[in-house]
């Protein structure tokens, strides 16, 4: 299984996100602690959420908080109330390829293939096939 899961992704992280009840705070928070770099948040309809970046010079954290009730990180965050890793992203050259080298090794997919809000196509790993973590991957800008 060890060298067919080598092909999945590169070995580059693109972002880990962070599941927030409000993201405001935690923007003002990180961007003093770290002098970093963030985004405006911006809402996501449909994945229910509103997201914003720290960007950092080798990797990128994204906030997520859910819109409503019904946004799957509103779940999360029952588990979770004061926050927590949501998932990481890391980068691949094809996404449609990725997914079929992880279903050939018989893990699953939350979905197929799909395009982001980032106009880049992404998938996530089931969690139950990565020691209970949420894994994006997302394919490269071309």
């Amino acid at each position: 299984m060890g060298e067919k899961l080598k092909k999945i992704a590169k070995n580059i992280l693109d972002h880990i996100a962070i599941a927030v009840p409000e993201i405001e705070p935690v923007l003002e928070h990180y961007s003093n602690m770290f002098d970093a770099e963030i985004t405006p948040p911006k809402v996501i309809l449909e994945q229910g959420i509103r997201m914003a970046y720290v960007h950092f010079e080798n990797i990128k954290i994204e906030l997520i908080e859910p819109l409503n009730k019904k946004s799957p990180v509103a779940k999360f965050l029952e588990r979770n109330p004061k926050g927590a890793m949501h998932h990481f992203c890391a980068v691949t050259t094809d996404a449609e390829a990725s997914a079929k080298s992880v279903k050939d090794n018989e893990m699953r997919t939350l979905g197929e293939p799909g395009v982001g809000h980032h106009g880049q196509k992404m998938f996530f790993l089931h969690p139950s096939d990565t020691s209970n973590i949420l894994v994006e991957i997302v394919e490269s800008k071309k």
